[in-house]
């Protein structure tokens, strides 16, 4: 398993991920954290992240935003999940697949799925307050 930390300092180092379980990164402002070419196994974790977009392009196993304020987070494919939790006015674009999209914790939140998923569309679960699902 693989993650990308993205901890809320001032300093924003180089983005990489790597085969270690934990990868630290420290991003606040930066709009344009990309992950290319990712390995389906990984798992994308990105933590308290302030006024951010991210963009994964690729297939991961899953994704988790955590504690993050103003983000955006666009994806392809994820073969679990992604999750939000205890995030404040975050932004969730699916480009691709996902079967499941989780909502915990959260205080405004709007989460746009592709066609594909929209067959299905995830539900949000409790606590969770302002969620958009389009």
């Amino acid at each position: 398993m693989s993650a990308f930390f993205c901890h809320g300092h001032a300093v924003n180092p180089p983005l990489s991920l790597s085969l270690f379980p934990y990868l630290q990164e420290n991003q606040v402002g930066n709009k344009n954290i990309i992950i290319e070419n990712p390995e389906v196994r990984q798992t994308v974790y990105i933590y308290k992240c302030h006024d951010s977009v991210i963009q994964i392009k690729g297939k991961v196993n899953s994704i988790m935003l955590d504690s993050c304020k103003k983000t955006g987070l666009v994806f392809e494919n994820a073969i679990s999940v992604a999750e939000v939790v205890n995030c404040a006015s975050v932004q969730v674009q699916v480009t691709g697949k996902v079967p499941s999209v989780a909502i915990d914790k959260t205080s405004g939140c709007q989460v746009f799925l592709s066609a594909e998923v929209c067959l299905h569309p995830p539900s949000p679960t409790h606590p969770s307050l302002r969620v958009r699902v389009s």
